[in-house]
């Protein structure tokens, strides 16, 4: 079941709608007419052809049709079909015959949304004082004198009256209500400090509270939609933003799942501030987070390769103050940390010294792959030489010792170079074989490729 919502007519319409006092020989036999159409998802119905057949009855919503004309109009893309009354194909009656005098008027349509003439779609609205400008082009304006400037008068059964509230100005074609001194082709004012205009239909509700309220109290100007449903801006016949009943932002779509969802490019010519107020010019972005653990900034692409850019809050034990970079996804892990300390860990984010790395580190372009540097510690023993285990992960292939240093008749360390060698799963340290040397501490420095 597909819906259709009507817009507002009336605003449509010529000029001389509010002109009865000038006989407008040259008034159109038509009346504009638009309609926006839903399926029964609240889903648009776009660029299709539509069925409509309109009828206009007199006396009341259900009284006799003394015209009546069938068209199929296309939608465009928001869904909205526009038509003239009384240049569709004629069924009944003559649409420049109607004697708008002898109302009331109700325009009945009729949809059927496949384009043909099942109609399934029926509305009912009753027609104000816009058709009288019909009836003032044939009959003549209701006072004698023509087109002028002054009060504009409004038909009440065969009573003409109006008063302050409403004044045409002849000369530039103006109308103002609440004003008589216009300043645009529509002026309203209101001297409370607060005018407003309601747009309604038969799907919003004829109340206070229902339709759009375009207005302005004191200064702040307001475009308020009452209904549960989007607030749409468009250019060019194209949706370019879109305000849903949720209070999302789209621009670019109309679906917006976050508060802001823009798709496209965005330029910003000033300081920008996510999650803070105080921006200035010297920090072009600044981000913050109410998070106690972290503000994070996700880096990701199509691929799996997914970076976190973050701050640590104080929520994370052991980490408070810390700079990450992280791997996201499956395997992921910490890539470099910087502590507030200013230590830094490649691989880790707990470095325990000025660099930390975990995993490989290669010095030089020309360099070997050095997986750890680890010292080694103990006491020489009472001969001249001491056997030293291998660290677990080392062995005689990958091991290099970078230095040995005995702590020399317990006053100062001393380096003995290369005196040394590696047999089996030990490495053999060779030393003077008295006691400046023997039962003294020693430091061995091993890397591991």
């Amino acid at each position: 079941m597909k819906r259709i919502i009507t817009i507002c007519a009336a605003l449509l319409m010529t000029a001389s709608v509010f002109l009865p006092q000038q006989a407008s020989a040259q008034s159109p036999e038509k009346m504009s007419y638009q309609a926006v159409v839903r399926d029964g998802s609240n889903a648009l119905v776009t660029s299709t052809a539509v069925g409509m057949q309109i009828q206009i009855l007199q006396g009341s919503e259900f009284g006799a049709a003394v015209y009546v004309e069938t068209q199929t109009p296309t939608s465009n893309a928001n869904g909205l079909v526009s038509i003239e009354i009384g240049a569709g194909t004629v069924q009944s009656g003559d649409f420049t015959a109607i004697d708008w005098a002898d109302g009331p008027y109700f325009i009945k349509t009729e949809t059927d949304p496949t384009g043909g003439t099942s109609y399934t779609i029926t509305g009912t609205s009753q027609l104000l004082s816009v058709p009288y400008a019909f009836y003032a082009a044939r009959s003549g304006s209701p006072k004698p004198g023509g087109a002028v400037s002054g009060v504009v008068q409004f038909r009440s059964g065969n009573e003409f009256g109006g008063d302050n509230e409403f004044f045409w100005d002849n000369t530039q074609k103006r109308l103002g209500i609440g004003t008589q001194s216009p300043s645009r082709k529509l002026s309203l004012y209101g001297g409370s400090g607060s005018v407003y205009m309601n747009f309604l239909n038969n799907t919003t509700g004829p109340n206070f509270d229902d339709g759009l309220m375009v207005g302005i109290i004191n200064t702040d100007a307001f475009i308020w939609n009452y209904e549960n449903a989007p607030l749409q801006f468009g250019t060019n016949n194209l949706n370019r933003m879109v305000i849903t009943a949720a209070g999302n932002v789209g621009i670019g779509t109309t679906t917006p799942a976050q508060r802001l969802v823009l798709v496209g490019n965005a330029h910003f010519s000033g300081a920008v501030g996510i999650g803070i107020t105080n921006t200035d010019a010297s920090a072009p972005l600044r981000l913050s987070s109410t998070s106690t653990t972290r503000t994070t900034i996700f880096l990701e692409n199509t691929t799996s390769e997914n970076y976190a850019i973050q701050t640590v809050g104080s929520g994370v034990a052991g980490r408070v103050g810390n700079f990450e970079v992280w791997r996201t996804g499956a395997g992921g892990g910490p890539v470099l940390t910087i502590k507030p300390t200013g230590d830094v860990g490649i691989g880790t984010n707990a470095p325990a010294a000025r660099l930390h790395v975990v995993g490989t580190t290669k010095l030089g372009s020309a360099g070997v792959n050095i997986l750890e540097v680890r010292e080694i510690t103990g006491t020489t023993a009472s001969i001249f030489y001491q056997t030293v285990p291998y660290p677990s992960g080392y062995n005689q292939n990958n091991t290099r010792v970078l230095s040995l240093e005995i702590f020399y008749k317990n006053v100062s360390w001393e380096g003995l170079g290369s005196i040394y060698y590696r047999l089996g799963d030990q490495i053999f340290v060779i030393y003077p074989n008295n006691t400046d040397y023997t039962n003294k501490p020693y430091r061995m420095l091993l890397m591991r490729l």
